[in-house]
């Protein structure tokens, strides 16, 4: 997943790059696709795509999810380098605002769905500080690799590079 946010730190990324991320990807031997990262149901469609693509065995997928940066690269970052209309196009794209125009459109109730959330949230939280502390002793296990395991078997069929057999 590559979050496209229009700026290296202050910088255009068409100022950045000369090849489309997404035809970078096949360099590395797998297909890029690009989605609307500001909606949610071309998230959803692009992403479950990818699954299928890997579940096949076909290998991975870059998708390349173009969405905006809406504040500063940092907090000293005023962002006086984007152009005002250029915020203001985004700002009309708000991912939150799209999909509750289209559930509302659907006939979903949704400041019953809004309460449904927060409810469970706040039950989850509830949940989880009441819950003991990990035991120090094990709480990083299964977080770090003991070592690297780059193509562990050594084939990666979707790369284009399959595992050599040994010759005798």
């Amino acid at each position: 997943m590559l979050e496209n946010n229009q700026y290296a730190y202050s910088t255009p990324l068409d100022q950045q790059f000369a090849v489309d991320p997404v035809e970078r990807a096949a360099t590395y031997g797998f297909p890029g696709v690009k989605a609307d990262g500001n909606d949610p149901e071309a998230m959803f469609e692009a992403v479950r795509q990818a699954r299928e693509r890997a579940v096949a065995g076909e290998g991975p997928t870059m998708i390349e999810a173009v969405t905006m940066r809406m504040h500063g690269h940092a907090a000293h970052d005023d962002m006086k380098y984007v152009p005002k209309a250029k915020i203001d196009e985004w700002k009309a794209k708000d991912p939150i605002d799209r999909q509750e125009r289209r559930l509302t459109a659907l006939g979903v109730d949704v400041a019953a769905l809004r309460e449904e959330v927060t409810q469970a949230i706040d039950a989850a939280v509830e949940e989880a500080l009441a819950m003991p502390m990990p035991d120090s002793d094990t709480a990083a296990h299964g977080v770090f690799a003991e070592e690297p395991a780059l193509l562990e078997d050594g084939n990666g069929p979707w790369s284009g590079f399959a595992a050599q057999e040994a010759k005798a």
